[in-house]
């Protein structure tokens, strides 16, 4: 860290942080300016925060973060603004405008600074293609599921267009919640490909054998077309079948997983 600037207010024997800047390893740099009192009696600093970083993969190294499996080169540049508030219990960003390489988002997080680690996210982004930030060999079940136990959140998620596993998701909305170890999935709903995909479902033992409940429904005009992004099949006459509607339902624990399946396919309606 080079260059660092704070000031500081005093009042009443309390510190308050109206300014500060700092030139930072990875080409970063981080400043804030105070702004107009709110009238909140335990702030440390509400105002404006601007950063930016031409290195952020070797910022993140310098604050601590390991990124030995992610590619070479990611995550590149580092842009953001936004209206934060600290208190010795919370710390706000809002109104936030964040570039990471190629990608944009706005919106909001608020972290917990005292007690069990606890976060809520509420972004809207353009596009992200995950591909670019994860090992090569990166699956779900390669995923330390420890992990979930360590923290709670509440995520909501807009993106217009996801790369995952050389597929599109478009027009993502995602609504989740992770406490105590149980991850709830509110909704999650997408298109793929000239189709949809809405998931409710919740999971709990995330570090054991994880239990699970949930539905989906899948809308798809051109079934054919799904049989063949997903398994490369183009069985004879699939290019005849009508409009896909299911609503499959599940439960289980670990790989047992139980399934109930009802829909329409063309004019036929189908149960299992």
């Amino acid at each position: 860290m080079r260059q660092a600037e704070i000031g500081l207010d005093i009042a009443e024997g309390r510190p308050a942080l109206t300014s500060a800047h700092a030139l930072l390893p990875g080409g970063g740099e981080v400043r804030l300016a105070a702004g107009r009192d709110t009238g909140s009696t335990d702030a440390l600093f509400n105002g404006h925060v601007e950063a930016r970083a031409d290195n952020l993969r070797r910022l993140s190294t310098w604050l601590g973060f390991d990124l030995e499996g992610v590619p070479p080169g990611r995550p590149g540049r580092l842009s953001l603004s936004g209206e934060l508030q600290v208190t010795p219990g919370l710390l706000r960003l809002a109104e936030a405008s964040l570039r990471i390489d190629d990608t944009v988002a706005q919106g909001g997080v608020v972290y917990r600074l005292q007690g069990r680690p606890s976060f809520g996210l509420d972004l809207r982004l353009d596009e992200l293609d995950l591909a670019d930030y994860l090992p090569p060999d990166a699956t779900l079940r390669s995923m330390p599921m420890t992990l979930l136990q360590r923290f709670d959140t509440n995520v909501m998620l807009k993106a217009r267009r996801i790369g995952v596993g050389g597929e599109q998701l478009e027009n993502l909305s995602l609504d989740l919640g992770l406490v105590g170890g149980q991850l709830t999935v509110r909704e999650a709903r997408t298109r793929f490909g000239g189709g949809s995909i809405v998931l409710h479902a919740s999971a709990s033992d995330l570090a054991g054998t994880p239990n699970y409940i949930g539905d989906m429904q899948i809308a798809e005009p051109t079934p054919a077309a799904l049989l063949t992004r997903l398994a490369g099949l183009s069985p004879s006459g699939s290019e005849e079948l009508g409009a896909l509607a299911l609503d499959l339902r599940f439960e289980g624990k670990g790989p047992e997983l139980s399934y109930q399946a009802s829909g329409r396919l063309g004019e036929t309606a189908f149960e299992s």
